[in-house]
């Protein structure tokens, strides 16, 4: 039991070490990836909202159409963001490097360590939760025709999003 638990932590460690490393090597800073979970994999049906997120749409801001007011919304939303992801992107880290080091410790103890890894899983959790957050809110900003052209355009992507009719029906 305790080499297994040992074993799933490492792995655990490694598949986050890997989504940093490659979020840092792509430009991004720590935990900014869109969608992105344990090892840089997608939510499943939190990618759907993905397009959403205020990046994204202030990239598009010109395909878009978006006005003034929006922009600033969207900025401000995106800024706001950014600082909660920050803010539990910190325990995350701390989390994580305190695995580590009960890991390499003579004799792990197993409580500590389940400890450690629910409060990084808590802290992803924080990061998820901000960014889904924040595309729900960055969708009201935009109007029914921006959002349809959003949909399309995310829906007409490989992985793109996959989005119901209002009656639940796929599209």
């Amino acid at each position: 039991m305790r080499t297994a638990c040992l074993i799933t932590a490492l792995a655990l460690m490694g598949a986050g070490s890997l989504g940093a490393q490659m979020h840092r090597q792509q430009g991004q800073g720590p935990g900014m990836g869109h969608g992105a979970g344990m090892g840089g994999m997608m939510m499943g049906p939190l990618a759907t909202f993905r397009p959403f997120e205020p990046t994204a749409l202030l990239e598009q801001a010109d395909r878009l159409g978006l006005d003034e007011e929006q922009v600033a919304r969207l900025t401000a939303l995106r800024d706001s963001t950014e600082r909660h992801v920050e803010a539990a992107h910190a325990p995350a880290q701390a989390a994580m490097q305190g695995m580590r080091r009960e890991l390499e410790a003579e004799t792990p103890d197993t409580a500590t360590i389940h400890q450690l890894l629910s409060a990084h899983m808590i802290a992803m959790g924080n990061m998820q939760w901000a960014r889904l957050e924040a595309a729900l809110t960055a969708r009201e900003v935009l109007t029914d025709d921006q959002r349809t052209t959003v949909e399309d355009t995310s829906s007409d992507t490989p992985g793109g999003m996959q989005h119901r009719h209002r009656g639940g029906r796929e599209r």
